[in-house]
Formats: C-alpha cells, structure tokens, sequence
C-alpha cells in the first residue's frame, strides 16, 4: 500500500525507473470473486508510451484473440482490463471528444493511476499465487513492432488470513434451471467492497443467504426475490451479440453491506476482440469491463440505490419509490460520439431526469472523492430503516432508469484515473 494513500484503501506502488528495484507487494484476493488490482504509477524521469499487462498471456487464448492474462502459475486467477486497449492500460491517457483514450508519453514526476481486475475462479482456495506485471513500449525493430519491458512488478496474491470455512460462504451459483443463479447456502458474506477504491481487507460477516434469484427471460436479466419470485430490477442490453447470451462473460457478487441491506454486483466482461463482426465497424469495444452495483433491503427485497461508472467516474443513484431498477447496457459509438460532444454533464442530467440549474450542493468534495463513503452509506440506512409506500463499434455504456440523483456532485466521484 503506498504511503500517501488512505489507511482505508489498498493502493499498489508501481516505479517504472529501471534503476528502482521494486519489492515484491503482498494482495489480498476475494475468493470466488472481482477485485481491483489499484496500481500508483510513478517514474522520476521521462517515459515514453508505456502499457502495462500481466505477464501470463496463455499463446493460445492470444492467437484465438482473447485479451486476458492468468497469475504466473495458476489459471485460476483471470486478470482483465478495460478501455479498449487490446495491448493492456497506457500509463498515461489522453481524452479523445471526451470520452476515448488514446495513449501517451509520460512525463517525469507524473502520477497515473491504473485498475486491472483480478478474478478467482474454481474450487480450490490457493494459499499463494503470483502475477507479474510488465510496463513495455512498444518499439520497431528490424522493421517490425516489439514489446519492450522497461520495469516489471510482482504481486503475491493471498488469501483472506480470517477465511471462514470455505462451505459456510454464501456465493452466487448457477441454479437448477438453465440460464439461473440463486444465493447459495452458507452464514458468511463478504464485506462490501468498492471497485475503485478497493479495502486492504477482505473480510466476511454473518448473514443469511438471501431469497435472490437471477435468470435471464426474453433477452433481459430479471432480477428476484421471495417467493414467490417478484422482480425487483431488470437490466438489458441492446449490444449484438448481446452480453446476456454469452454466460461466460457474466459473474455475480452478493455482499453484506450494512445490518439493514445486502449488495448484489453484476459484472460483464468482453474480452473476445472477435465478438461481433471481428472489424471496426460491427465489433465491441474489446477489452472492456462493466458493472451495475444495487442496494437491496433486506426486509423486503427493494432496490434502494443502484451505482455503475461512465468514463472513469462512478455514480450512485437513489431508486424512485414507485418504481423498479432497470439497466441498461449498450449504444453505437455515433451516439456515443454525439454525447461526449454534447458533454458528459449534460448526459448525466438526461439520464437522471432532472435539469442542471434545480441542484444545489454547496458541499461538492475538494479532489479525490469516492460517493460510498460517507454518503451512499448513510443515505441507504436512511432508506432501509423507513418504510416506503408503496452502426459503428459498440459501446458498453451502462445507464441506470427509474433513478434520481439528489445531490449529484456527493453521489458521483472523481475521475479514478486521479486517485
């Protein structure tokens, strides 16, 4: 963890000076679950492009375009990335119209801050793994592109040191129908986790597994409690091929998040840079990684907040009273164009429904600012202790409806590049 992080998040120390040796950094990894890999890239001279990508790229899953790495010396830990950037994340981005990337030098004493997602899957808890990391420009030589290391990293990944018995975790499993995953048995949840500003910790507390149930019914993803089943939230995706039809590029996460409410995250990744037409125009954004965060009340089942990201900021929302979530995922890269145009601010007000010049908030966070902690953690106490009355590229970009966002500057943060 760096010196001048929070005490309260676990940020990784990456030196890309050749000079600098870099000590091995201990991880904690969530069993049968996502972390974020939260790297500080610091270089104390000039840098030129720079990407960095894990070591254990299997040949195989590369020449068939898979854009994914695995631990040094176990398949079962995947780690993946966003962006679009096939190669692996450029230490230093540039905006293009707002809303894509492209890749820049990087100049001495910057700081960049970059996120992989490290994903454990399989039966077997490992006491240890390793996964190198590699920071390489991409230089031609003999007339040809070659990857050139200029530092490397280690990461020794752990287990949590307070594991309770693997089968007392309560996990999200596939159910006995097709195409359904419910919670499975168990008396330990993991604690709420944040993408971006990922805990030190991983650690677990008692709870029931709750009545949930996921399937996926006419091309959209129902989300359910009790029973008898009642939805609660509906996430779709206009994507082709869509997302819902390749289970593998989905994963479930149940956390506990506070007495009064448990955390269901929905992942998506697209890691197949074939998917779709396997050209520019008619092909996914590949790699990429989406979620969808909601806040569910124990007592009755009730979406109470729903969190998700848009261009490196994550926003929070509150669930209209009268109304269910619904998610959504996916536009063509035109649209997307005309809305980075446009401004992401304006789009952010089109999708919660309530114009600029209503909001007043005269306590907007002075830099880095993450909207869980304090504020979506008090706001959901408040909401489950009182009852409620009753052609081009595609995009993945997620958006949230039937939502309103009171306070938005409190319940969106920070660009995560910044920290």
């Amino acid at each position: 963890m760096s010196t001048d992080s929070p005490a309260h998040e676990c940020v990784i120390p990456f030196v890309l000076d050749q000079s600098t040796s870099q000590a091995e950094q201990p991880l904690i990894y969530r069993p049968w679950g996502t972390r974020t890999i939260k790297l500080r890239v610091t270089a104390a001279t000039d840098m030129p492009r720079l990407w960095v990508r894990p070591w254990g790229v299997l040949p195989e899953e590369a020449a068939l375009g898979i854009c994914k790495a695995h631990a040094d010396d176990q398949r079962a830990f995947h780690i993946t990335w966003g962006g679009g950037h096939e190669d692996g994340l450029c230490v230093k981005t540039r905006d293009v119209l707002s809303a894509f990337e492209t890749c820049s030098p990087f100049p001495a004493n910057d700081v960049s801050y970059l996120h992989l997602n490290l994903t454990h899957a399989g039966e077997v808890v490992f006491p240890t793994a390793a996964v190198t990391l590699r920071a390489f420009e991409c230089a031609e030589v003999s007339g040809r592109i070659v990857e050139q290391d200029r530092a490397r990293l280690c990461l020794s990944l752990q287990p949590p040191p307070n594991l309770p018995p693997v089968e007392e975790i309560i996990q999200v499993a596939p159910g006995a129908l097709a195409n359904t995953w419910t919670a499975s048995p168990g008396r330990f949840l993991p604690v709420y986790d944040s993408r971006w500003w990922p805990s030190p910790e991983v650690t677990y507390r008692p709870g029931e597994p709750p009545p949930l149930r996921m399937r996926i019914e006419n091309g959209a993803l129902l989300v359910q409690w009790g029973d008898p089943e009642r939805t609660v939230a509906i996430i779709q995706d206009s994507t082709k091929p869509s997302v819902l039809l390749l289970a593998e590029t989905m994963a479930f996460e149940l956390f506990a998040f506070d007495p009064w409410s448990v955390a269901l995250r929905v992942w998506f990744f697209w890691v197949d840079k074939y998917v779709g037409r396997g050209a520019f125009v008619g092909r996914h954004e590949v790699p990429d990684v989406e979620r969808f965060d909601m806040i569910i009340r124990r007592s009755d089942g009730r979406v109470l907040l729903a969190g998700t990201d848009l261009h490196w900021r994550e926003v929070w929302a509150r669930v209209l009273p009268t109304k269910i979530l619904r998610a959504t995922l996916g536009i063509p890269r035109d649209t997307a164009i005309q809305l980075a145009r446009e401004k992401w601010g304006d789009v952010w007000n089109r999708i919660w429904a309530r114009p600029a010049h209503s909001v007043e908030d005269t306590d907007i966070p002075d830099g880095p600012s993450n909207p869980v902690d304090p504020y979506i953690r008090r706001l959901a106490e408040r909401e489950a202790t009182v009852t409620v009355k009753a052609t081009g590229t595609e995009a993945h970009i997620p958006m949230l409806h039937n939502v309103e966002q009171r306070r938005p500057a409190v319940m969106t943060s920070s660009d995560v590049r910044l920290g």
